[in-house]
């Protein structure tokens, strides 16, 4: 069990258009060691972007569920470890402009290190590449991006 999270913001200046963005988003997943430090499981997302806009704001909230393969390249018995993280999810938002309803398809593959502050605990962070692309339409965005997160393995317990 574990997630991460994401906040951004941005500026862009292109002569007098100016745009501002906010973006909040949170990650949570439950997996399972399916084979030596290989997990799979669910990965959901939550994701609320605001976009400020010469006059403009739009709003926008995004829902997200899919499975994910995580595998750790060192000695389970470390402190520390580094980790590759492959995910999709099937996205859908809703906001306030446009025709109101986005669905998507996120690719996502991340790789970083885990540190763990007990044998449970891990904070982790990952440098991340993600692929959306857009059902029904010609639309592709490629982000790469640092995130923060953590997780809690919990341990099988032995009945006898």
């Amino acid at each position: 069990m574990g997630g991460s999270g994401r906040f951004a913001t941005q500026k862009e200046t292109y002569n007098s258009y100016v745009t501002k963005e906010l973006n909040i988003q949170l990650s949570p997943a439950a997996g399972y060691f399916f084979a030596d430090k290989f997990a799979g499981g669910l990965r959901g997302k939550v994701i609320y972007e605001k976009v400020e806009f010469n006059g403009g704001v739009s709003n926008s909230t995004q829902l997200g569920i899919g499975p994910f393969l995580r595998y750790y390249f060192l000695n389970t018995e470390n402190r520390f470890n580094l980790f590759a993280e492959s995910a999709y999810q099937y996205m859908y938002s809703s906001r306030n402009y446009g025709a109101g309803i986005d669905r998507s398809n996120d690719f996502t593959l991340s790789v970083g290190p885990v540190i763990y502050l007990n044998e449970t605990l891990g904070i982790e962070g990952a440098i991340n590449g993600e692929l959306y692309n857009y059902v029904g339409a010609s639309i592709r965005s490629i982000t790469f991006f640092f995130s923060l997160g953590f997780q809690i393995h919990l341990e099988k317990e032995n009945s006898q």
